[in-house]
């Protein structure tokens, strides 16, 4: 039950924190593009190997490719990635408001 808590309430408080926190530290801006590119190359990277791998075994069921699912190479890059996404939209949104 906590869990699904902290999976609604999670992707909504992380961009606003991040929002916050580069009023307070510019730096901070240039970390998170950052994390954020790493985390787009290491999560291409991952689908790519895992679609490799299942293309060569010849193991092409949808049950192999699903266990992606469960690398840690996956799921870590894809939810900061995720969530820097919402990050850039809130501040795309707020940019825009404040030149209006």
């Amino acid at each position: 039950m906590y869990l699904k808590i902290l999976i609604y309430l999670l992707p909504l408080v992380f961009p606003v924190i991040m929002l916050w926190s580069i009023t307070w530290f510019r730096g901070l801006e240039t970390l998170y593009n950052f994390l954020a590119f790493v985390s787009l190359y290491l999560f291409s990277v991952t689908v790519a190997l895992y679609v490799m791998d299942t293309i060569l075994e010849g193991k092409i069921y949808n049950t192999t490719i699903h266990g992606i699912l469960l690398n840690p190479f996956f799921l870590i890059p894809g939810g900061y990635f995720g969530m820097y996404s919402l990050y850039q939209l809130l501040r795309l949104t707020f940019k825009s408001r404040s030149s209006t």
